[in-house]
């Protein structure tokens, strides 16, 4: 039952009119005589429609009381008056009445006005409704919604086209979808735009192209305009991006039509029957355009490529479930009403769903895009991506539009990449040599654990991201400036020019090892990457072979030549050997007889010389030639034992420890008066070898003797060690160290070469270390060297166990 409230200053016209009503079946709330009064009752009782006389006792007329009335309370007015003056229409129209009545009336047009002033209140207040709701959820769909007319050109495009390409809409707005379009997916495109002009319904994927160069993919569905038979244009959205100014500017444009169309009506309200018949009509016409306002929404929600709903969150309950979500879940609308959240997800997704909604009744914000496994209907879990636009009601988070895609066939495709990387993964640390996958720009991308151990690095973010020469810097001295990169990098060249190359190189963080680099260029794929991969093996062991491979084959060579050098070059001196001691005992002879002629003789001079200082330099030359004929027998000497085949030596069960202490007897004097310190190491227990002693011996003399003479150092050491503990490789080895001077690589490389020396001339005859080395190789083992110039160097004698 309506409540009206008549405000009336003539009490006999004020009962008449509550009569009428009451009999109507109205309930009158109220009866006031004044302006002042009529305000205050309204405040008071609420009615649902007042009847006000516009001419009122006091100084408040009726215009100005239902101004007052419409600001507080929005309550419709109906004006009463005697008085049809232009003047105080156009006053009165300024507070919006619902209708006119002029006095006297009948009861029937009294009930005429009174009805349809209620039926138009209802109806506004349901636009009203109706328009905030529709409002909240367009705002709230992140897509982007658009119009366009039957020639492609964009008549509208919501703002939201800003985050998803760079776009305003004003940029948007009068230009052809094509420009917008990545130029592969024109052709196609286009194909679905013909479709829609020929009245089909079209969902189709393709790229766009953004402000920025951005290539972005949407997913467009895409309805046609039909007026009358002809198409003038189609509407559609865009996936994940909100057509909230679309919604708003459309709500807004019936809005002001419809208050343009009220105005219009109420201003031309007449008492006549005639015109109450209009203002029926023209409501109508209203709500008719009201019904398509919504079908116009109803039908972007229908359509749109996901899952929609709203929920309450306090009742937890759905609303608003279009029909993606239902074939989603396979459940109907009906039985959407009876669900709640929680009866679908499953597993820690009702976890997290508690959280969430936990903190909602905490008043803390919650994100907006969230991942939950769910349950189908028929039992089938599967995964949905959900985003989520919060509504606030008076502070506080009251329910939330809710945008679903169902991303379960991308968790499987993201779980399948996973297992076949981990497969990737293990295969690629299985393989025993370093590999490493760099890009572009030489940032590793990935390596192998065998890469790791090579390289001594910790873990693997270590290296990932880096240039490689910044990732491997650790492997470098601590003492070198900051790593850059390699000059003339080979790798980056390989990868520019897409061949493969192999390489060989020194180790650039180990001085005296080698390896070989295989690099393998990768061009662009469909994952978009473009580097290469890159394979190192250690080639140290098998350089030193060759090297040890190619000293012996020089020395195999210079042993022929030598012993054929040695024997032309012996009997020469022979015969200065056997002559000179004839030769002195002649002088010895005949020197008596030249004495006393020059101690007769006191001027006597030979040669310019007086005959003292000749007879003391005839002696020394004597003894000069002898001597220059004792080098000559020792260089020979030496090339004889240089020259001698492996064949030559006596192999025979020997202790190693005997042959080094009887090696150190011969030369320990010698080295102590050269150096400040002289250590021997030996094991306590025998160590048993087969070899020649003789051998042995001469080598270890020949490295100690070698080292006391490198030292330059006033704390000078050296150091002979016996390491017995090599069961793994059945090996011995002794070595000789000293912190001497020390060789460059260069020297290091030349050291066994016959007739090399560093030495001063007259000190060496640069045979000795290549002797040494034809030895060592005979009794089947091998030299390694380690030396650093300025610290010292360290020769290792590596022999076989029995």
């Amino acid at each position: 039952m309506a409540r009206i409230m008549i405000v009336e200053d003539e009490e006999p016209v004020s009962e008449y009119i509550a009569s009428s009503l009451k009999m109507k079946g109205y309930a009158v709330c109220s009866i006031e005589r004044s302006g002042e009064g009529a305000v205050e009752a309204a405040m008071r009782e609420r009615p649902d429609l007042v009847l006000m006389d516009i001419l009122l006792e006091g100084r408040m007329d009726g215009v100005e009381a239902a101004g007052k009335i419409r600001a507080r309370q929005n309550v419709p007015v109906v004006y009463l008056t005697s008085c049809a003056e232009d003047e105080i229409f156009e006053q009165a129209k300024v507070t919006e009445p619902y209708g006119f009545l002029l006095k006297p009336f009948k009861d029937e047009e009294l009930h005429r006005v009174i009805e349809i002033s209620l039926y138009k209140a209802k109806m506004e207040q349901k636009l009203r409704e109706s328009e905030e709701r529709y409002r909240n959820l367009v705002e709230n769909i992140s897509d982007v919604v658009y119009e366009i007319d039957a020639n492609g050109v964009f008549t509208y495009i919501s703002p939201a086209c800003k985050s998803l390409a760079g776009y305003s809409p004003e940029e948007v707005v009068g230009r052809s979808f094509v420009e917008f379009l990545y130029q592969e997916d024109v052709p196609r495109v286009l194909e679905r735009f013909k479709e829609i002009k020929s009245g089909l319904v079209c969902e189709t994927e393709y790229r766009i192209a953004g402000k920025s160069g951005e290539v972005r993919w949407v997913r467009s569905r895409g309805t046609p305009i039909i007026v009358g038979d002809d198409f003038t244009g189609a509407r559609g959205v865009l996936t994940d991006i909100t057509h909230k100014k679309q919604a708003e500017k459309a709500l807004q444009a019936a809005y002001d039509e419809l208050e343009r169309q009220v105005k219009e009506r109420t201003a031309t309200l007449s008492a006549s029957n005639q015109m109450l018949k209009l203002e029926i009509e023209e409501r109508a016409r209203a709500e008719e355009k009201l019904k398509e306002s919504e079908e116009r929404y109803r039908h972007l929600v229908k359509y749109a490529p996901a899952g929609i709903y709203e929920i309450d969150f306090e009742t937890q309950r759905f609303s608003n479930v279009n029909d993606v979500l239902c074939a989603y879940t396979g459940y109907s609308k009906e039985e959407f009403e009876s669900l709640r959240p929680l009866d679908l997800l499953v597993g820690e997704s009702r976890d997290l769903f508690m959280k969430r909604m936990e903190a909602v009744s905490c008043g803390e914000n919650i994100t907006n895009n969230v991942e939950y496994k769910f349950k189908t209907k028929d039992g089938e879990e599967r995964w949905a991506a959900l985003n989520v636009r919060v509504v606030w009601e008076k502070g506080k988070q009251k329910r939330a539009t809710v945008i679903v895609n169902d991303i379960t066939e991308r968790r499987e495709a993201e779980a399948r990449l996973k297992k076949s990387k981990v497969l990737l993964q293990v295969v690629f640390d299985g393989i025993p040599d370093p590999l490493m996958l760099v890009d572009q720009d030489n940032r590793v991308r990935s390596l192998n654990k065998s890469a790791m151990k090579y390289f001594g690095l910790a873990q693997f973010s270590d290296a990932i991201g880096k240039p490689c020469f910044e990732a491997f810097a650790a492997c470098r001295d601590a003492s070198r400036r900051r790593p850059k990169q390699c000059e003339q990098c080979q790798i980056k060249a390989a990868i520019s020019k897409g061949e493969a190359i192999t390489f060989e190189r020194e180790k650039f963080f180990s001085s005296g090892k080698h390896e070989m680099v295989s690099v393998y260029p990768l061009g662009a794929d469909e994952t978009g990457f473009a580097g290469a991969a890159i394979h190192i093996r250690d080639i140290t062991e098998a350089k030193i072979v060759e090297r040890q491979l190619i000293q012996s084959e020089k020395l195999a060579s210079l042993g022929f030549l030598v012993s054929g050098i040695a024997h032309e070059i012996n009997n020469p001196n022979n015969f200065i050997t056997f002559n000179i001691p004839i030769l002195k005992d002649y002088l010895k002879e005949i020197m008596p007889i030249v004495d006393e002629n020059a101690s007769q003789h006191p001027e006597y001079e030979v040669f310019g010389m007086s005959y003292a200082e000749f007879r003391e330099d005839l002696f020394r030359l004597l003894d000069n030639i002898k001597h220059g004929s004792d080098r000559i027998n020792t260089t020979v000497s030496d090339l004889r034992r240089f020259a001698r085949k492996n064949d030559e030596t006596e192999l025979r069960p020997v202790d190693l420890r005997e042959v080094v202490k009887s090696a150190v007897g011969i030369c320990r004097g010698q080295v102590r008066k050269m150096v400040k310190s002289f250590e021997l190491h030996l094991p306590e227990s025998p160590i048993n070898i087969h070899s020649d002693p003789g051998a042995l011996e001469q080598v270890v003399v020949n490295l100690l003797i070698n080292a006391a003479q490198a030292v330059d150092k006033q704390d000078s050491w050296v150091k002979l060690e016996v390491d017995a503990g090599r069961s793994k490789d059945k090996e011995i080895a002794i070595q000789v160290s000293d912190n001497g001077c020390g060789m460059d690589e260069v020297t290091r490389k030349r050291i066994f070469d016959p007739f090399f020396t560093t030495k001063p001339v007259g000190e060496g005859t640069g045979l000795g270390l290549s002797v040494c080395y034809s030895l060592v190789q005979a009794l089947g083992g091998r030299i390694e060297v380690e030396s650093e110039l300025g610290a010292g160097s360290a020769f290792r004698v590596v022999l076989p166990r029995l």
